[in-house]
């Protein structure tokens, strides 16, 4: 069996399914659960395939006005306002790789080969959903966290935008006071309506809170807000009192949705506009020969998990699985977090 018959065979089986999986189905499949932010970003139909531009260079660049001219009173004497320039910096962000290598026996491989006849499951197909399954665990690790581990190279996550102080997309936060997310520290206190208010009120007066803003928050923190209605809980025999609680902030100017996420740090919550939120990933054709499979190239225009050759020497087939993907936030200044809360 040479390396594209296993590639066919791995696409035949299994390219639908990722391509539904990553970029068209909703949440709730085996891959991606609705309780996380993959699967947030997929049911709210921000997950795409290519960059935004007309080139794939980047998976978004873009322009971002930060000030323009102010308006001034004026009467018939009065000579016209000197213009001054419009207030424009770049944002670009770099697309991330993610990879993982599955290996074959050629002796397991043969002698197992009609393993699947007798009822048994074709070790290559279960190898297979594994490393699908590996790299998807990769992605959604990373969209929680600042894309600086492995040397910068993890996908740029949501912690890297949630700052006062990061680079994000090649614009200094911490000199850019129009870039940054509204973020209130907490001090290892317990979650309180007082931290609500201060961080959604902040985003809410820079007009960041549209009408697909969410909080986001881990198991944790949910109990810990569960907990502020604890005198006004309605229990029922053998029920925690938990559901009675419904999944939304409400201060009187405002209602966001909850959505317990997993993978949030414990000491967290988030305020995130999912217009503004865009899950990126590059497809894999014609490089990787995916093209001829029709059904995936018409439907999806190619798939986004590629397939390489790995040269061992050895008795025995590898194969590299790889995913191109980046998560880019359009307007930080439209964000939040309480961080440091109390666990």
């Amino acid at each position: 069996m040479e390396f594209s018959d296993l590639t066919s065979i791995l696409i035949e089986n299994y390219g639908a399914l990722i391509a539904e999986t990553v970029v068209q189905e909703g949440p709730g499949n085996w891959l991606i659960p609705g309780q996380s932010i993959m699967g947030r970003l997929k049911e709210a139909g921000q997950t795409f395939l290519g960059g935004a531009d007309n080139n794939d260079r980047h998976p978004r660049e873009w322009g971002v006005h930060h000030s323009t001219a102010a308006a001034v009173a004026i009467d018939q004497n009065d000579p016209w306002p000197t213009a001054t320039q419009e207030g424009w910096n770049e944002a670009a962000l770099a697309w991330k790789r993610i990879a993982v290598t599955m290996d074959f026996d050629n002796l397991v491989r043969l002698a197992t080969r009609k393993n699947a006849a007798r009822g048994g499951m074709s070790p290559i197909s279960d190898d297979f959903k594994r490393k699908l399954k590996a790299i998807v665990h990769k992605i959604e690790s990373d969209l929680a966290t600042d894309g600086t581990g492995t040397a910068g190279k993890d996908v740029t996550g949501c912690k890297a935008f949630l700052s006062t102080a990061n680079t994000y997309a090649g614009i200094n936060q911490a000199a850019a006071t129009y870039w940054q997310s509204t973020i209130t520290a907490a001090g290892a206190a317990a979650l309180s309506f007082a931290f609500l208010d201060t961080m959604t009120g902040g985003v809410y007066d820079r007009n960041g809170i549209g009408p697909r803003s969410e909080l986001w928050m881990g198991r944790t923190q949910w109990k810990r807000y569960v907990d502020l209605f604890t005198t006004n809980l309605r229990y029922t025999p053998g029920g925690s009192g938990a559901q009675s609680v419904e999944p939304f902030y409400d201060n009187g100017l405002f209602s966001l949705p909850i959505q317990r996420i997993q993978g949030i740090p414990n000491d967290e919550v988030w305020l995130v506009n999912l217009d503004e939120l865009e899950l990126r990933y590059l497809d894999h054709v014609p490089s990787d020969m995916l093209s001829e499979i029709k059904d995936e190239q018409v439907m999806h225009s190619g798939i986004p998990v590629g397939f390489e050759q790995v040269q061992t020497g050895k008795d025995k087939k590898s194969i590299a699985l790889k995913c191109y993907v980046q998560l880019c936030c359009t307007n930080p200044f439209h964000t939040g977090a309480i961080t440091g809360l109390a666990t």
